[in-house]
């Protein structure tokens, strides 16, 4: 499990980081930036990165089922 702190230090090199919000027990997690194109350049640079010997996956979270489409920045970390 890579640590909270490491995650938010690392997401925070974009501007307008909100949260990093990790799923308990699970290898999965939400990073929320105010701004759209700070979530793009952290897909674009962290996809596939290598974190404290971790590889992760960082990727546009899917839309909820009766959303209406704004995820305000939210993207999905997923560590492999």
């Amino acid at each position: 499990n890579l640590p909270h702190s490491i995650l938010k230090n690392i997401f925070s090199c974009w501007s307008g980081l909100i949260d990093v919000y990790l799923l308990p027990n699970k290898n999965c997690g939400y990073v929320k930036y105010a701004e759209v194109e700070s979530a793009q350049m952290a897909i674009r640079t962290l996809n596939g990165a290598e974190i404290c010997g971790t590889k992760i996956k960082v990727m546009e979270a899917e839309e909820r089922s009766g959303s209406d489409g704004d995820d305000g920045g939210r993207k999905r970390l997923r560590r492999n």
